[in-house]
């Protein structure tokens, strides 16, 4: 037996390119932030970093890179992108830093959740004095006015649950009434189309609604069903299709605004559109 030795590498061990040292090209900008947005933008850095550590990170599946240059370039690309959001945020405080300062010895503190209290305290009772009523009750109009906002929120999420609802229940029984036409409608979707929910508002069903946005679709699907049923219709007679069938259907009266048309005028208009007749509304 002949020994033999291996030696495992992976790609890029050779000629991995460093980019940790990569420098902040642009230079931090002298601001003028009101107290406001420094407070905000404190409060929004501390919840990306907790956000960042406490949620999960989604495992990503194996993977095998068929080249050197690929593998090189896939995990050059994840450094990168942590370089930059990590270059963005310190950009950030960089551009906040002389504020926070100013402000730090404005108040005597030096502690960040300190000084947004100070500052949010101090903003208030400039609003309040604006106003001519104390801070007590501006804090209780705000806290008022927050409950609203989320009584608000609760009102129009019960609304859109008895919304999507109702939509479903009409859906599925649309679907069974008829499923070639109706059996792959997507309630979501359908929700979330504007010109649909403004049907509706004017005072149409779902049905009428549906088939206004889709008469083309429809007919399609109505033709090819017509056709059917008349090639089915002359296997079983062994007989061509009587002429006076073809003269009651085109002359049907028919109604110019598809969303009033009953089922028979839809399937009057699919026949005709079959036989090669152009159909204006």
């Amino acid at each position: 037996m002949f020994d033999q030795k291996i030696n495992l590498q992976l790609f890029g061990e050779e000629d991995f390119t460093d980019i940790s040292g990569a420098e902040v090209s642009e230079s931090a900008e002298d601001t003028a932030e009101s107290m406001e947005s420094v407070a905000e933008t404190t409060a929004e850095d501390n919840a990306d970093d907790n956000g960042e550590s406490n949620a999960p990170q989604p495992q990503e599946p194996f993977r095998v890179f068929q080249t050197q240059e690929e593998y090189q370039s896939y995990f050059d690309n994840i450094i990168g992108q942590r370089l930059r959001g990590e270059r963005e945020k310190t950009e950030r405080l960089d551009k906040l830093a002389p504020m926070l300062e100013v402000l730090q010895k404005h108040y005597g503190v030096s502690d960040e959740s300190a000084l947004i209290d100070r500052v949010q305290n101090d903003m208030i009772s400039q609003i309040a004095y604006n106003e001519g009523i104390s801070e007590d009750q501006y804090r209780a109009r705000m806290e008022s006015e927050r409950q609203m906002q989320d009584m608000q929120r609760q009102i129009q999420n019960f609304q859109h649950q008895q919304f999507i609802s109702a939509l479903t229940n009409d859906v599925s029984k649309l679907a069974e009434q008829n499923p070639e036409l109706y059996g792959n409608i997507d309630v979501t979707e359908l929700s979330e189309n504007q010109q649909f929910r403004a049907l509706l508002g004017q005072g149409f069903d779902v049905k009428k609604a549906y088939d206004a946005l889709h008469l083309e679709e429809i007919t399609q699907k109505l033709a090819q069903k017509t056709s059917k049923q008349v090639v089915d219709n002359i296997i079983a007679k062994g007989s061509r299709p009587a002429e006076s069938a073809a003269v009651s259907v085109g002359a049907a009266n028919t109604s110019n605004h598809v969303a009033s048309m009953s089922d028979d005028e839809i399937e009057a208009l699919a026949a005709r559109a079959m036989r090669g007749e152009r159909i204006e509304l």
